[in-house]
């Protein structure tokens, strides 16, 4: 995957199904993205994907976390787990993206000294 995939894997599998599947709300209809597209498109469209899982997983009720959904593959978890797989997917596709930056001599931000 190139970065621009992994973007729009993030905005498309990635947060809004994953944030739909543990929350029940319904996915936001997103126009298609793909790789290519130019990166201020996949931006916003990256950051609308986090507002969204903010907003549905803000949701959840601490006694629904036991709770059994349908989920990716045709599997039952709970939506504890759900949102926990959802977190995991974040560090492994942001450890992804850090590791193409730094190929291309780039820092990822979270790499950078903080300005005094």
């Amino acid at each position: 995957m190139s970065y621009g995939d992994v973007v729009a894997h993030l905005i498309k599998e990635g947060n809004n199904y994953l944030c739909s599947a543990a929350s029940g709300m319904k996915q936001p209809d997103v126009d298609k993205f793909a790789g290519t597209d130019p990166k201020d498109k996949l931006v916003a469209g990256l950051k609308a994907s986090f507002k969204f899982c903010e907003t549905a997983l803000a949701q959840i009720q601490d006694a629904q976390l036991g709770d059994s959904i349908d989920f990716f593959g045709g599997r039952k978890v709970t939506k504890g787990m759900a949102g926990l797989i959802t977190v995991a997917d974040w560090a492994d596709h942001y450890s992804q993206m850090a590791i193409y930056l730094r190929l291309n001599q780039l820092l990822p931000p979270t790499a950078k000294k903080a300005s005094d």
